[in-house]
């Protein structure tokens, strides 16, 4: 990750909570100060449906490890 690719953590839990609220993400706690997410059926759902758009659109590109 570049520096100009870092995570804003002022957006990032507000967003995480947005996917939760809409049921794409399950939120539990890991410890008393970090929580954990995890994807719901209906969030693997929205994955794939989003990977076959997608493919109807952009090419399969093979990416090596180095680039």
């Amino acid at each position: 990750m570049t520096p100009s690719q870092e995570i804003n953590h002022g957006r990032l839990y507000p967003n995480l909570d947005d996917l939760v609220d809409k049921g794409l993400l399950k939120k539990g706690e890991r410890d008393k100060r970090t929580n954990m997410y995890t994807v719901t059926q209906r969030g693997r759902r929205e994955i794939e449906a989003r990977r076959e758009w997608e493919s109807q659109y952009i090419e399969d590109i093979k990416v090596s490890p180095t680039s």
